[in-house]
């Protein structure tokens, strides 16, 4: 892909088991996933246990090691809220 279009649907595979997959139009996992927060801050809360195949890190040593960015506003929202 050059970039991003209009399209109708656009699914991201962030995970799937332990597969590395890298061809044209399928990469698992997602090849920035580690770099966002509006990926890896609700994984997170769903599974600690699940491990990045190629950094062979969790979602919350991943987390720790983003400084660059605010979390996202709807994360925060969320987590305002009591259940």
């Amino acid at each position: 892909s050059t970039g991003y279009s209009s399209r109708t649907i656009d699914i991201d595979l962030i995970y799937f088991d332990d597969l590395i997959i890298d061809i044209e139009d399928l990469n698992i996992p997602h090849p920035r996933m580690h770099e966002r927060l509006f990926v890896l801050i609700p994984l997170n809360e769903l599974t600690h246990s699940i491990m990045h195949p190629i950094y062979n890190k969790n979602t919350t040593e991943l987390i720790a090691e983003i400084t660059n960015q605010e979390i996202p506003k709807k994360v925060i929202d969320r987590n305002l809220i009591q259940y």
